[in-house]
């Protein structure tokens, strides 16, 4: 259901410092860094790749002994779209273009159909190319005419994450961003949920003690559709409650539904909020979609954390590194 009373973004984080107060670790103390946005877009990518691993690897020890060994860590379409959606950005003067987005990943397909996307994207993209309707309207017709309430548009939401952090306009751009595949009212909440989550964490000082139940309780307050609040309240209470991965993931819900895998991803997160390694792993070594909601959980932990806090050796392997890191600094310049 939708919240009857959403109240509208005035400033960056307006919202943020209205809702239960001003809690001081809670208030951004800075603007987001070429290190965050670095951080993001890796962090994610790394998330994406090693969350993918763990599929055939469920075992810790056995998974970081494979990394150590790789040569190449290989990301999938969550980060292949994540990639889209920056250049994108880029290539528009640092707004959200639905058609010249669907366009984009369109391409970024075509060249690379092999990266494991879902049945969705390219439905859409033939619909686009056979009738000559635009993307928006593509999307929508999916699922009886409700649009995909999957975790696409969040697994590639980093870029606009970072990008939109000092921007009123954050949640609009974020759920248009979703809307170009994914239609539904929780595709779109939940895409903006999360890039409020990067946003907040990238231009919160890592070095300053992190209130994780008050970023639950204000994303809370962002979500605009009834599910979402919940979700965020009840992150909050299994942090109070010190639970544990297998408790939250059984609580919140690990699959493919976008309201059933980015609020374990923010737990995820915020149960190791200094930690980009812990919290990557409590993220992909439960059962679900472990891909998407590593990268998920990368992309606030490396906005918030930044890129020094990745394993060296990880990053080295990351594919595409060099390409990754030239569209975190484009974004830099777009964004200042």
């Amino acid at each position: 259901m939708t919240r009857e009373a959403a109240t509208p973004l005035n400033t960056a984080f307006g919202l943020l410092s209205s809702i239960n107060g001003a809690a001081p670790g809670m208030q951004p103390s800075r603007n987001p860094t070429r290190n965050s946005f670095y951080g993001c877009l890796a962090a994610s990518a790394l998330g994406d790749a090693i969350g993918e691993l763990a599929f055939r690897l469920p075992d810790e020890s056995r998974l970081r002994d494979y990394i150590q060994n790789a040569d190449e860590l290989r990301y999938t379409d969550d980060t292949a779209m994540a990639l889209g959606l920056a250049e994108s950005i880029i290539a528009c003067d640092g707004t959200v273009d639905a058609q010249h987005l669907g366009e984009t990943f369109r391409k970024n397909y075509d060249r690379e159909p092999w990266r494991g996307y879902g049945p969705g994207p390219p439905s859409i993209f033939r619909q686009v190319a056979q009738s000559e309707i635009g993307y928006l309207e593509a999307a929508q017709s999916l699922f009886g005419g409700e649009g995909s309430m999957g975790n696409g548009a969040a697994m590639r939401i980093a870029p606009a994450g970072v990008f939109f952090a000092g921007s009123d306009e954050r949640y609009e751009m974020a759920a248009l961003s979703a809307r170009v595949t994914h239609a539904h009212r929780l595709g779109q909440d939940g895409a903006a949920v999360l890039a409020a989550a990067i946003s907040l964490a990238a231009t919160t000082d890592p070095n300053e003690n992190f209130p994780a139940g008050d970023f639950a309780t204000r994303l809370s307050g962002i979500a605009r559709t009834d599910e979402f609040a919940t979700a965020m309240e009840r992150v909050q209470k299994l942090l109070q409650e010190n639970a544990v991965r297998d408790q939250a993931a059984a609580r919140l819900g690990t699959d493919v539904l976008i309201h059933r895998s980015v609020p374990y991803a923010i737990f995820s997160f915020l149960r190791n909020s200094k930690s980009f390694v812990d919290a990557l792993m409590d993220a992909i070594m439960v059962e679900g979609d472990r891909d998407t909601i590593g990268a998920m959980t990368g992309a606030v932990s490396g906005a918030h954390l930044g890129i020094d806090a990745i394993p060296h050796e990880w990053l080295e392997k990351l594919e595409n590194r060099q390409y990754i890191e030239e569209l975190a600094a484009e974004l830099v310049v777009h964004a200042t």
